[in-house]
């Protein structure tokens, strides 16, 4: 996922993404669980998918030109993505940080719109 979306926007909105996902999701669950620790690079990983939402609002035209089924597909890879993280935590381990997971989502989103914007 992050080696599809590096070659679209480049490496050094990549690192930026990367790092600024990862921050944004720790942070809300510091916020949120100011006791518990987190750690890990999962926050990150989510605010990938965070941007593929975004890429799909800010790009969906521009997706869609040569082939439908990619936009359908990132849709499906965007919604699977999030009910399977919604769903590990509270079933199979409640250590699993949610929060920190949303918290990079939205930051990727959020970011992923900027971004969009800087490269169009």
């Amino acid at each position: 996922m992050g080696s599809n979306i590096e070659y679209g926007i480049g490496f050094g909105y990549m690192v930026f993404l990367y790092m600024l996902t990862g921050i944004g999701g720790n942070l809300l669950s510091g916020v949120i669980h100011p006791a518990a620790y987190g750690v890990g690079a999962s926050t990150s990983c989510f605010g990938l998918v965070g941007f593929y939402l975004a890429y799909l609002f800010t790009d969906w035209y521009a997706i869609g030109r040569r082939d439908w089924l990619q936009r359908v597909f990132l849709i499906i890879l965007v919604g699977l993505l999030l009910l399977m993280n919604l769903n590990i935590g509270p079933t199979a381990d409640p250590k699993v940080d949610n929060i920190g997971h949303l918290g990079g989502f939205a930051t990727g989103v959020f970011a992923g719109l900027a971004i969009t914007e800087f490269i169009d």
